[in-house]
């Protein structure tokens, strides 16, 4: 009896152990931000994605984070900004909507969540559009062409209320000009996309974007049907290897680096890049997990 007894006391102790850590997770995490008095719900879970977070609080707010440190809280319409915010943090109203989307890879993300209403404003001409959303909408005047990610028309932005520029990594290259959208009141989103190595990490930005136009649970069951369709695929190993580049507008060769998408989809076939050793430093999943 003094034996049994002795047991059930371990057993009892490593229980309510477990429930306390289990609370603890539910209620923050030690990368939890302070959102005013606004109480932490929940992280949405990534499978693959490493280059961005989403942590969701109370009454609807949605705080996400990306690589280089940049802090989004996604603001319910019907409430109102938090008190004693951090002043690193910016402030997007959502569902989001009169956006500059420059971002190309992200057009597919809002076409496939039906919230391409969503995007008001191109960084390409509707010749330039390999998405059939865009480019008919475009063509059909609900959507303008802005200018490029260099040259973008601030007056067209300003004159027709731009709420937020969704922009590529090549902005980083023209810093002035992300400078100047922020000093005119259009908040700055860099889509860091590219630098998931693997490919369902792209996909899963759905979920970013879904949480940002108010679909979040649409955006999750469309990356969770893309998932099971790569999980029943055939990934043998074919003993084939493959060569890919592309010529640059200076008529120079470019491969990708090793260890981003393009590599992984290539292994995923069953086949091997030809030119993983070359391209440059490797970018990959811990380049990402390490900075969010």
């Amino acid at each position: 009896m003094k034996t049994e007894r002795i047991l059930f006391l371990i057993v009892l102790t490593v229980f309510a152990a477990v429930l306390s850590g289990c609370s603890k997770n539910a209620e923050s995490t030690d990368n939890t931000e302070k959102i005013g008095g606004i109480a932490f719900s929940e992280t949405v879970p990534l499978t693959y994605a490493e280059c961005f977070s989403i942590d969701r609080y109370e009454s609807g707010y949605s705080l996400i984070k990306t690589m280089n440190g940049e802090k989004y809280l996604l603001v319910p319409k019907d409430k109102d900004i938090p008190n004693e915010l951090q002043s690193d943090i910016i402030t997007l109203s959502y569902p989001i909507e009169d956006v500059y989307l420059v971002a190309a890879n992200a057009m597919g993300h809002f076409a496939q969540l039906g919230k391409g209403e969503s995007i008001k404003f191109s960084g390409k001409k509707a010749s330039d559009w390999y998405i059939d959303y865009a480019r008919e909408a475009i063509e059909d005047g609900k959507i303008f062409y802005a200018g490029k990610y260099r040259e973008p028309d601030y007056e067209m932005l300003l004159e027709n209320d731009c709420k937020l520029s969704i922009q590529s990594t090549m902005i980083e290259h023209s810093p002035e000009v992300k400078e100047k959208l922020i000093e005119l009141g259009i908040p700055v989103f860099i889509d860091y996309s590219s630098y998931e190595s693997h490919p369902l990490g792209r996909s899963e930005w759905i979920k970013l974007y879904g949480e940002m136009t108010g679909v979040p649970q649409l955006a999750e069951s469309i990356f969770n049907e893309q998932l099971g369709e790569f999980e029943s695929f055939d990934k043998a190993d074919t003993d084939k290897s493959v060569a890919f580049f592309y010529i640059n507008t200076a008529g120079q060769p470019v491969t990708r680096k090793p260890g981003d998408y393009i590599t992984k989809m290539i292994e995923l076939a069953g086949g091997e890049n030809a030119f993983k050793t070359i391209g440059g430093e490797e970018i990959g999943r811990a380049s990402c997990r390490e900075r969010v």
